[in-house]
């Protein structure tokens, strides 16, 4: 039973394995069974995270036309090129660290600079950018925070730093974990092989607010749609955050765009005194001068 779980929750391959499985006894074949107990193989980097568009973050862009755009582990350009294409932004530089995906990624973009992001001298003067795509990188960096530190230089004030990180705290990591003491690597998901950190939520905005970012908006993937998407309106919300499996962010500065308190100067008009105490003095005289007479 326990191998059983094991494939359900966290091996590749787990319709075709449940088929073999169970279409065994039928065709008088042990190879379903075989399945489970095969040794693993070490998971090879998914060639679609290099090619596809990540149309779930537009929403989290500004409303206007982006003049310069960064795009941090840009692969081949998909997502910045096309953003381009529609005009949402005018100019764009991605970094990739993927000698391929940077060849690729250099006949869509303006500018690409090929290397090891957290390595990588970055040519830029500060505040450059209105806009930094982190797409699902940050978790492959040994020094995230450092890296984000170097972005927000680069950041124009009241830019916007649009972020997706794994949520490490989705189901399908803690119920192995937990349950079945399996914490297993895969060639693509929330737990691919080349992730070398791994945030919640909270975690992850924390990562931003240590250099003065804030949130403006959040989003999810994984709580809305499909089963999960079911299951979480199904709990009314309450365990929401063990349904998502991306969190899309977009940071600005915690300083961009407040206005600056006025300080007015009110200048309260004194009144005039000199009359009323000439006339209280005239007043002294005249009854000193009638005591005297008196006398």
């Amino acid at each position: 039973m326990k191998d059983l779980l094991k494939v359900i929750l966290v091996e590749d391959n787990r319709w075709e394995k449940l088929k073999a499985i169970f279409m065994a006894p039928w065709i008088g074949s042990s190879d379903g069974w075989d399945a489970i107990t095969e040794q693993p193989t070490k998971p090879q980097k998914a060639q679609k995270y290099f090619i596809e568009f990540r149309e779930e973050i537009v929403p989290l862009l500004p409303p206007c036309t982006i003049e310069r755009a960064l795009d941090l582990g840009c692969g081949s350009g998909e997502t910045s090129g096309y953003l381009k294409e529609i005009g949402r932004v005018k100019w764009v530089c991605g970094i990739e660290g993927s000698p391929d995906a940077a060849a690729t990624a250099r006949q869509r973009l303006d500018q690409v600079l090929e290397g090891d992001i957290e390595k990588l001298d970055y040519p830029f003067e500060d505040s450059s950018f209105d806009l930094i795509l982190c797409l699902d990188i940050l978790e492959h960096l040994i020094d995230p925070w450092t890296v984000v530190k170097q972005l927000k230089r680069l950041l124009k004030p009241g830019g916007r730093m649009v972020v997706s990180l794994p949520n490490v705290r989705h189901f399908s990591v803690l119920i192995p974990l937990i349950f079945l003491g399996d914490w297993r690597y895969s060639q693509e998901g929330l737990l691919d092989s080349t992730h070398i950190r791994f945030f919640t939520r909270n975690t992850a905005t924390k990562l931003f607010s240590l250099e003065g970012l804030e949130v403006k908006q959040w989003d999810n993937t994984g709580a809305k749609k499909g089963l999960s998407g079911i299951a979480n309106k199904l709990t009314l919300g309450l365990f929401r955050d063990f349904f998502i499996f991306q969190n899309l962010m977009a940071f600005e500065s915690a300083t961009a765009n407040k206005p600056q308190p006025r300080i007015q100067l009110q200048i309260q008009k004194q009144p005039n005194l000199t009359p009323a105490k000439t006339e209280d003095s005239f007043g002294i005289a005249q009854k000193s001068e009638r005591l005297h007479l008196e006398r």
